[in-house]
Order: structure tokens, then C-alpha cells, then sequence
């Protein structure tokens, strides 16, 4: 599927997890995958689910099998509003400081439950840099080693504070 998706609207296909037989030297009758599809866009998302359909019941097809393809769609494509994320921008960069706000330079594939919100209202998600600077020997976020930079949980309230009042006018 990688040839058929546009370079600038990548999406990324994990299988993360693959159960068949119970010993080596059975044929077992069944086999399960799972995995996730992360995407930058909502069209590429569409894409590689019915890529996964049509290439799991081919390759089946082909060796005289059915397959059966569940997919539960799970988060959709996060997209922040680009006058959102300026607004956020340029409140944090006043609160904070110019060399505390750093802009990511590249889209971001993480799925998180805001993105339901950003389908029905304009908004902007923001990370507050709860991981430890010391990014080489850090554990990453979902690790159960994970280390938490708690002065980033103050930061992100007084963000969120902040970004209401200047939105409310409230100054």
C-alpha cells in the first residue's frame, strides 16, 4: 500500500500483534492480526483501511481460504486549526517565553481522543513536555518506565488559564 498513498498525506500500517495454532508443527485453522493505521489525513486513513480489506480477502482468494477483516476505526486524524494553533502559539510564547514554545516541524501520527473534538470545533492540541529533557535516556510516554516532568503539569495550567482569558478578553 505504501506506493498508493501520497507522500505528503503518509499514513503508517503497524501489525502489532499475530496469534496462530497452538504448536509448531499443526497447520492451525485459524490465524488472528491486529495492529493500528495512524495517518496524517482522513482520505488516507479511508485508503488504508480498504487496502487492508481487499489485500487480506485477495491473498485468502488466492490460496482457496476466506478471510473475515474486523477493523474498529478507533480515533480519527488529529488536525489542529491553523489559526488555533497561532492563537496557542503566540499566548503560550507570552506566558512562557519564546525558547520555552517549541513548534513541531513535522505532523505528529500520535492518536488521542481530542481529535473528536477538533472534528466539531476549531482548536489546537499542545504538548506540554511532561518527559524528562534528558530524551536519550528517558523513558517515552506509554512506557511503564515512564518519568513524569511535573513542573510541565504547572505550565499547562497556567497555559490553559491564560489561553481563556486572552480568548474571552478577559486580559
Amino acid at each position: 500500500m505504501t506506493r498508493s498513498v501520497d507522500v505528503f498525506a503518509p499514513g503508517v500500517l503497524t501489525v502489532a500483534k499475530f496469534e496462530a495454532g497452538t504448536m509448531q508443527n499443526i497447520i492451525p485453522d485459524t490465524a488472528t492480526m491486529q495492529g493500528t493505521v495512524r495517518t496524517l489525513a482522513p482520505g488516507t486513513r479511508t485508503h488504508i483501511l480498504e487496502g487492508i480489506v481487499r489485500v487480506a480477502r485477495g491473498i485468502a482468494e488466492a490460496h482457496g481460504l476466506t478471510a473475515e477483516v474486523r477493523i474498529d476505526e478507533g480515533y480519527p486524524v488529529t488536525i489542529n486549526d491553523p489559526d488555533s494553533a497561532q492563537f496557542l502559539g503566540d499566548v503560550a510564547r507570552g506566558l512562557l517565553g519564546v525558547g520555552r514554545v517549541k513548534e513541531q516541524r513535522f505532523p505528529n501520527l500520535a492518536t488521542d481522543d481530542f481529535a473528536y473534538v477538533l472534528e466539531r470545533v476549531p482548536g489546537a492540541e499542545v504538548m506540554l513536555g511532561t518527559r524528562p529533557s534528558d530524551l536519550e535516556q528517558s523513558p517515552p510516554p506509554h512506557s511503564n518506565r515512564y518519568l513524569l516532568e511535573e513542573n510541565a503539569m504547572a505550565a499547562g495550567i497556567a497555559l490553559n488559564a491564560a489561553l481563556a482569558l486572552e480568548f474571552l478578553g478577559a486580559k
